[in-house]
């Protein structure tokens, strides 16, 4: 009777070789005979045969195994990274665990317990709170937000980012340069070193244009939530009929924005311009197009496990912080 799972010593009689030889071959370790790889091959892919990853890792001292932090499985910027994460880590021979921790730090932490139990190879952060701790005692990448060492902490971890800075000069300076003399932001937690950046370019560029910055029009949201930014945009709107144009640090704030001047009777762009920041899908097909940065997720996905994997393997790293060049996509909304 052909079973639900099979042992490698069931593998092993099947092929006539030794446990031993299996697994030489499933490790690729040691002596064997290109007809012995071949029958053990064979009878693990008839069998579908699943190694336990972490029984090896055990025993080589690597799960292969790797652990990703997200905050918000929803969110199509993340999801992207993460599709090119699993896609490139797969190549390589390793296994992620996702867990979704909505923004929560107490979850964050729970999980990271949870990676520390499964023996994670390494740790990866994709826009992580940046106030957790990071000393985890395995090698650690750091994926749009700077993490918050305590004085005198040292950690072993890299930072990727997009060059969020030039990328809020160029979302500025497309609204400036399509004729915009009273320019509004909405952006998230400025702490936080992604938003941060994009609202100090913002901040300069208005100065170096000797553009008047009004504190009434920087928009801070509690979420990067669509609903939110629709409410606080129409408000600024409402009170500041004048605002020309509105840089927004994420495509859903930027779609919100679009759809409280909607509800105003705003033409855009003939009355308001808006920029966005990240050309999720949602960018390409909002109503209008929207005019966004783009972040390359292709390259932050292969960058991080490239220097994940260097950093498993102890091989040394250039550098601790990469910015990734972001682009700007001009739409019908500027």
């Amino acid at each position: 009777m052909k079973k639900s799972t099979y042992s490698v010593k069931d593998i092993a009689d099947m092929a006539g070789v030794s446990v031993a030889t299996v697994s030489r071959v499933i490790n690729q370790n040691g002596r064997f005979s290109e007809e012995t790889e071949a029958r053990v091959r064979e009878v693990i892919r008839k069998t579908n045969f699943q190694p336990n990853q972490l029984a090896r890792g055990l025993r080589t001292n690597e799960t292969k195994t790797i652990g990703i932090l997200v905050p918000d499985i929803t969110n199509e910027f993340f999801v992207q990274i993460i599709a090119e994460m699993q896609k490139c880590f797969f190549e390589e021979g390793y296994i992620t665990i996702i867990f979704n921790t909505n923004e929560d730090e107490k979850v964050e932490k729970l999980q990271m317990n949870a990676f520390r139990s499964q023996q994670v190879s390494g740790m990866i952060y994709v826009s992580g709170n940046t106030k957790a701790r990071v000393n985890v005692q395995v090698p650690t990448v750091y994926i749009d937000r700077e993490p918050v060492l305590k004085k005198g902490e040292v950690a072993d971890y890299v930072l990727i980012e997009s060059d969020n800075f030039q990328g809020g000069v160029l979302a500025t300076e497309e609204l400036i340069g399509k004729g915009c003399k009273n320019i509004a932001c909405v952006c998230f937690n400025e702490a936080l070193s992604t938003h941060g950046g994009r609202v100090g370019a913002y901040r300069t560029t208005l100065k170096k244009h000797e553009m008047r910055e009004e504190p009434d029009n920087l928009i801070k949201v509690h979420s990067v939530n669509f609903e939110e930014s629709r409410s606080k945009v129409t408000e600024l709107l409402s009170k500041r009929p004048e605002i020309d144009g509105i840089f927004c640090t994420t495509d859903i704030l930027a779609i919100g924005a679009i759809k409280a001047a909607d509800d105003l009777g705003l033409k855009i762009p003939e009355q308001l311009k808006i920029v966005g920041f990240d050309d999720t899908s949602v960018s390409e097909y909002a109503v209008p197009p929207l005019t966004t940065v783009r972040q390359s997720v292709e390259e932050i996905g292969k960058l991080a496990v490239e220097l994940m994997i260097e950093l498993i393997h102890n091989q040394p790293i250039s550098k601790r912080h990469f910015q990734v060049p972001i682009e700007l996509v001009v739409r019908s909304s500027t």
